[in-house]
This record gives C-alpha cells, structure tokens and sequence, in this order.
C-alpha cells in the first residue's frame, strides 16, 4: 500500500505541473444556482468512492438511496458508477466541476467497508462495524468517521487530505505522502504500523506496538505506552501527547 501511495503522490505532483494545452482539455462547468435534487438506487453498496467537490454523509444499518441536492446542472451531470458492492459518484471526463450550491449527498448502507475521497470532497459516516475498514483520501479532502469498530483499520492520505476516526480497532495500518493530517488518537488500537513520507502528522492511539517509520519532517503522536520501533529520515519525530 505504501509502495502505490508513493506513485499516487508523485502523480499527483507531475498533474500539478501539467502544461497549459492539457489543462485547457477540461472543461469547465459552472453550478447554474438553481436547485435540483436526484435519487439513485444503493441498494447493497458495502464501498463507496466520491470525486466530486460536496459532502457525502452515510448513515449505516440500512439501505437507502442516494440521494444529491445542489445546483440542478451540475447535480443532473453527475456520474454514478456501480460494480457489485462498489458505487463512485464522480463528474463527467475531463469536467471540472464549479458549484454556486452546495453540493450535498446522503446515503443510507446496510454495511460499510472503505471509503475514499479523490479531490477535495468529504465523507461522513458513524456507528460502522467491520472485519476490516479502508479510508482512504487522494488531494485536499476530508473524511470523518465515528463510532468505528474494527478488526484491522487501514487509512491513507495522499496529499493534503484529513481523515478523523473514533472507535476500537486491534490493528491500525496508516501511511501518509504528503502534508495530510490523521488525527485517529480516538481510536483505541493494539497495534499500529505508520508511514510518513513528507510533512504529515498522525496523532494515535496505541497500548502495545507502535511501528513508526518518517521520511521528511512528518510527526507521530501517541497516547499509551507502547513498545516503540522508529526509523526517522530528516527532521520529523515521534513523540507521546502530553
């Protein structure tokens, strides 16, 4: 996982640098500030992926549509990928979305297993139990989790991104490129493996292994009192919170 982050970061960073004849094969398309709502079927969906600039609240124990208020242009341009258990709520190739309305989506899962956030959206979800939870954000974007219970939790930030969770897990894997935030130190875990690669902090929660390795002038926080494997590369650090 930390392997494919890295590329996500550098890809990340040469799009960046992109030059004006690619960017200029995007278009634009600006929120027409009249509302509109849509619904769409998510029966059975156990994973979802949002790549659009609004906020996605997922109300787990039950099945419930999905349903999108926002600029009526911009929400009837909206494109919803289903594979099995998976649902993306994506814009149209190369659009670039430009809401005057809030976009704001809601859900209802019967069960919830990873969620991720590719640009600069946010997820919102509580009251999730699982074997084993993915969170994941590429760019700018948020995700807030409460009341998680876990088997295994991995989390990874590629970018500027924040990814906030509560709860219990026995394993916590989290890697981090870039200058993104996890602030998890309300997540009880046994034992965590991170990875900081860049300027990104996480803040934990660990009572028997902690496994920290930085690259760059990231830092590791922690509450407990862990068993403590450090490799450090640059300026960053691994510190309990006091």
């Amino acid at each position: 996982m930390r392997l494919s982050l890295y590329f996500l970061a550098v890809l990340l960073l040469v799009s960046g640098c992109a030059t004006p004849s690619i960017a200029q094969r995007s278009r634009a398309l600006e929120g027409s500030g009249t509302p509109g709502s849509r619904t769409e079927d998510a029966r059975g969906v156990h994973d979802v992926s949002l790549s659009v600039p609004g906020t996605l609240v997922i109300e787990v124990g039950r099945d419930a549509p999905l349903r999108i208020e926002g600029d009526a242009n911009i929400v009837g341009a909206l494109v919803i990928d289903r594979d099995g258990n998976e649902l993306e709520i994506r814009a149209p190739r190369r659009t670039n979305l430009r809401p005057n309305r809030p976009l704001r989506l809601r859900m209802g899962v019967a069960s919830l297993e990873s969620v991720s956030v590719a640009g600069r959206g946010q997820i919102e979800a509580a009251g999730i139990s699982a074997d084993d939870f993915d969170a994941s954000v590429a760019g700018s974007g948020t995700i807030i989790l409460g009341g998680l219970d876990a088997r295994t939790v991995a989390v990874s930030i590629a970018g500027s991104g924040a990814i906030t969770i509560d709860g219990q897990a026995e394993e916590l894997d989290l890697s981090i490129a870039g200058s993104g935030d996890a602030d998890v130190e309300d997540l009880a875990v046994y034992e965590a493996d991170i990875s900081i690669a860049g300027s990104g902090n996480a803040f934990v929660n660990v009572s028997e292994l902690l496994s920290a390795s930085i690259v760059g002038s990231g830092d590791v926080r922690y509450h407990g009192n862990p068993d403590i494997r450090r490799s450090v590369m640059g300026s960053g650090d691994i510190e309990p919170i006091r």
